[in-house]
């Protein structure tokens, strides 16, 4: 049990680390303007609405790799019950993942896309780090 608990601990851990780096290289490839003020909130919707498609797949894709490795990580590292461990690591992603969505006015359609592939990252992940083994009885 306490193996299990690390393992969600370490599996959001990495899962967040491998988000921020993703999320990372987009910002640098398409960052906001320098003169941009955070503290309006209006200016700031619209430098979002501003930027081009591909800076919403590097989010999308943040959002996808660190939900994968942080299931499949939780999965590895799991005592047992892996596939359930990996899904509530996933899960605490998921609801990080809104918490970001949300906190930044991106486009319906990016927020939508974001939950979509961060619960398909966790399953995906949770899948292959467990070799198939899919026991759902907590």
């Amino acid at each position: 049990m306490f193996r299990n608990i690390l393992a969600v601990i370490g599996g959001v851990g990495l899962g967040s680390f491998v988000f921020f780096i993703v999320q990372l290289s987009g910002t640098k490839k398409y960052p906001l303007p320098s003169d941009l003020n955070m503290n309006n909130p209006d200016k700031i919707a619209e430098a979002i609405q501003a930027l081009p498609t591909m800076a919403f797949v590097f989010t999308i894709a943040s959002i996808f790799l660190g939900s994968f490795f942080c299931a499949f990580i939780a999965s590895k590292i799991a005592e047992n019950k892996k596939f359930n461990t990996a899904l509530v690591a996933g899960l605490v992603m998921l609801i990080a993942s809104v918490g970001f969505v949300t906190a930044i006015p991106y486009p319906i359609w990016v927020m939508i896309t974001c939950l979509s592939f961060s619960a398909l990252g966790t399953v995906i992940g949770a899948k292959i780090g467990s070799k198939g083994e899919v026991v759902i009885d907590y």
